[in-house]
C-alpha cells in the first residue's frame, strides 16, 4: 500500500485485535495464573511513560524503583548489600545465566 492508514483505520486494527485475542484475564482462562492487577498497573504505567529504563538519565523514576525492589529482596534473604537486575523473561534471564557461567568459569571469579 502507498498511502499511510487514517488514524480511524488503525483505531479499528486495534479494536480487532483486542476482540480476537485470548482473554487471558477472563475468569474460565486456566492456561496461565490470571491477571495480576499490580503488574497490569506496572505495564501500563511504562508503556504511558515511553522512556527507556535502562540508565538513570533516561528513566530515574525506574531506576530508583528498581533499586528499592532489589534492595528488600536482599533484605529478604539476608543480604546486607549486593547488586542486581530484574530481568524482563525467562529468555533474558536464560541468557544472563549463560553470560554469567562463562564469565565466572573464564576469569575463576567463584
Amino acid at each position: 500500500k502507498d498511502e499511510p492508514e487514517d488514524l480511524q483505520q488503525i483505531l479499528t486494527y486495534c479494536r480487532d485485535s483486542l476482540h480476537y485475542s485470548v482473554k487471558t484475564g477472563h475468569p474460565y482462562f486456566f492456561n496461565q495464573a490470571g491477571i495480576d492487577v499490580v503488574s497490569l498497573m506496572g505495564d501500563c504505567l511504562a508503556s504511558a511513560a515511553n522512556s527507556g529504563m535502562y540508565t538513570y538519565e533516561v528513566g530515574p523514576v525506574f531506576v530508583l524503583m528498581e533499586n528499592s525492589v532489589l534492595k528488600q529482596m536482599m533484605n529478604l534473604i539476608g543480604y546486607s548489600s549486593g547488586d542486581g537486575i530484574l530481568s524482563p523473561g525467562s529468555l533474558f534471564t536464560d541468557e544472563g545465566s549463560c553470560f554469567t557461567r562463562t564469565w565466572n568459569r573464564q576469569y575463576h571469579l567463584s
